[in-house]
């Protein structure tokens, strides 16, 4: 809400998506959403190892003048029950109210109603409601207001009374002032000022400017709160001709944080670095510097890191392309503590889309473990199914099965099936399904 828009429905399915989830051989959630505009309807329904389900399901419609939606949600174990229904109206290009009736299984009722009141420069939102269960009352005031052509300002009150036997009533009350400036196509400054009961009085700005395809290219934001006092961070993308660098700063509960990320495309392949620095008020502190080369049929890498105990990483890694179907790779990990271990793979393509993956790993404490996976992809009918069967030294064996398919309409159907033995001999397996409109 509101929903109503001038105009007719949308034809196309603006969401479908579905999935059904089996945790063990007892407990299952089967989850959908459907809107394509006009018809809507969506559910979640969870049935548990007793056998009891709960959850909620929901039917709508919008006409485009009128729009009504209805919602159950039921719990079987506990016997919860309550219903809603809410409606809209398109009165015309002005004017839209809005309301909402509810009831639960014991007879307490909840409802609200509201209106819009718009024109060419701004808007007004006024809403009101009670809930008999709750014992709360609340109004909400809400507006914004175009000065010009790039200035945009804004505000909002909402009051709450919650009624108790012991203190009568309590009153709340939130509010915010904010304007937008626009300096050009996506770049504006934004400030607001308020009060609310997470923050208390606070005070925060935005600078914000993107690149024509929407991306962000620079946002600092900093705010200042009663309650929780100083943050600030930074995100910039800096692009050039052969590649990139991406910055992120966070200051905020006495941290701060620094993160830079860089690639550049080479004659032979990329560049790529990373740095993290982390610093807390106790003095403490841990960071990393890592990046890898790539030229030809080689790859090299490597990474230094301390976290915040004190403790020193290393890694490294080398890979090469053998030939067009091969290629393989060694990755080491070793600390100031004397803690090692080394993974190798290779991944082997054959006829026919079929993949093959080895991995083998050995720790500082002798313990080995295994890898095989087979994956078999299906071009043409944007398919794959694969096997993968792992195991260790200390006995545990784990085997997977998986796969899936994306239809020409882009609606993606995958299944997978787990089966596992730990090393003290306990069994345990999963069932899955997974299904969305992409």
């Amino acid at each position: 809400m509101p929903r109503i828009k001038d105009g007719p429905p949308a034809a196309p399915p603006i969401k479908e998506d579905r999935r059904v989830e089996k945790h063990g051989t007892k407990e299952t959630r089967d989850r959908a959403e459907f809107d394509n505009g006009s018809v809507r309807y969506d559910w979640d329904v969870y049935n548990d190892r007793q056998g009891d389900n709960r959850g909620k399901i929901g039917l709508g419609h919008n006409d485009g003048t009128n729009d009504i939606y209805g919602r159950l949600e039921f719990n079987e174990d506990s016997g919860h029950i309550k219903g809603t229904l809410r409606g809209e109206r398109h009165i015309n290009k002005s004017v839209d109210v809005r309301g909402t009736v509810g009831t639960y299984n014991d007879g307490d009722t909840f409802g609200e109603a509201g209106a819009t009141i718009r024109n060419r420069r701004g808007a007004l939102d006024v809403d009101f409601g009670a809930n008999k269960r709750t014992m709360r009352r609340f109004g909400k005031l809400r507006g914004r207001y175009r000065v010009g052509v790039n200035t945009t300002l804004r505000g909002a009150f909402n009051r709450s009374v919650k009624s108790t036997k012991t203190k009568g009533d309590t009153v709340t009350d939130t509010w915010k002032l904010g304007a937008r400036h626009r300096l050009g196509v996506g770049h504006h400054v934004d400030g607001e000022i308020g009060s609310n009961t997470r923050l208390g009085r606070y005070g925060r700005g935005e600078w914000l400017r993107k690149y024509s395809g929407n991306e962000v290219r620079d946002r600092l934001n900093i705010e200042h709160s009663e309650k929780k006092g100083f943050s600030a961070s930074y995100d910039g993308h800096q692009k050039f001709e052969d590649g990139y660098v991406k910055e992120k700063v966070r200051v905020a509960d006495g941290k701060a944080t620094v993160s830079v990320r860089g690639r550049e495309k080479t004659g032979g392949g990329y560049r790529l670095g990373t740095g993290n620095v982390e610093a807390r008020a106790d003095g403490r502190w841990s960071g990393d510097l890592g990046g890898e080369l790539k030229e030809g049929r080689n790859l090299i890498g490597g990474r230094m890191r301390k976290d915040l105990s004190g403790t020193k990483k290393f890694r490294a890694l080398y890979g090469r392309q053998i030939n067009d179907n091969l290629d393989a790779k060694i990755t080491s990990n070793i600390d100031s503590k004397g803690r090692w271990d080394m993974t190798t793979e290779a991944n082997r393509e054959f006829e026919n889309n079929y993949t093959l993956r080895e991995r083998f790993r050995i720790d500082s404490k002798g313990k080995r473990t295994y890898t095989h996976r087979l994956n078999k992809a299906f071009t043409e009918n944007q398919a794959r199914v694969g096997g993968e069967f792992s195991h260790d030294s200390e006995g545990m064996r784990k085997f997977t099965i998986d796969g899936g398919r994306t239809s020409s309409a882009g609606r993606f159907h995958g299944a997978s099936a787990l089966f596992m033995e730990d090393a003290d001999g306990i069994r345990s397996g999963s069932i899955g399904y997974k299904y969305n409109d992409r």
